[in-house]
């Protein structure tokens, strides 16, 4: 289970995400069509397996370890980059290599800044909707063009996305026009990026 912090007025706010209907990984790029179908095919992971509650953790040796601190330096090294940091052989660390992202141990996406396409502010949406629309508000987020992830979560707010516009014009548009019109949205809460630090964790 994750959770997400959230300041406000000076207290910080932990909010459990219960269910994620956009954004991991994130898919955001690939509304917008910059790559071709090809293109999209060569880039996109193989699907992860789907975690359980009580799933048991996965088994990792030293190996493994070595493997996952080699990619958390360089994500881009190659398998003989890999294997000379880890003192495995080639074959060796291909094969774990594999294993490791088909369990879904190691996620491998494409990361790139929005502003390299004209996409300069983000915001953050905290939105209250009925819990009977849930499934229905954050399957049509998902969807929205501007929207690079959307969960449910718990707390005063139900929900939360991230927006990701080319400027606030575009940002009030999209709040008008697209969701105050979602039937089941009783109020949203917006709060614009000012800086970003970290994308991905």
């Amino acid at each position: 289970m994750w959770c997400t912090p959230r300041r406000h007025a000076g207290v910080i706010n932990a909010h459990c995400l219960l269910h994620v209907y956009d954004g991991d990984p994130p898919v955001w790029a690939t509304k917008h069509n910059p790559l071709t179908p090809e293109q999209h095919a060569a880039l996109t992971p193989p699907p992860r397996p789907v975690m359980e509650p009580d799933a048991e953790l996965a088994d990792l040796d030293e190996a493994d370890h070595l493997l996952i601190a080699a990619l958390s330096e360089d994500a881009r090294a190659t398998h003989p980059q890999l294997a000379a940091a880890t003192g495995l052989t080639n074959s060796t660390v291909k094969r774990r290599v594999d294993r490791l992202v088909a369990e879904g141990v190691v996620l491998i996406c494409t990361e790139f800044p929005p502003r390299r396409l004209g996409y300069r502010l983000m915001s953050y949406l905290w939105l209250r909707v009925d819990p009977a629309r849930l499934e229905e508000v954050g399957t049509a987020l998902a969807s929205h063009a501007p929207i690079s992830f959307a969960a449910a979560v718990t707390g005063p707010h139900n929900m939360v996305a991230t927006a990701l516009t080319r400027n606030t014009n575009d940002l009030y548009r999209y709040l008008a026009e697209h969701v105050g019109t979602l039937p089941g949205v009783q109020y949203v809460e917006t709060a614009p990026a000012l800086r970003q630090v970290k994308r991905l964790t």
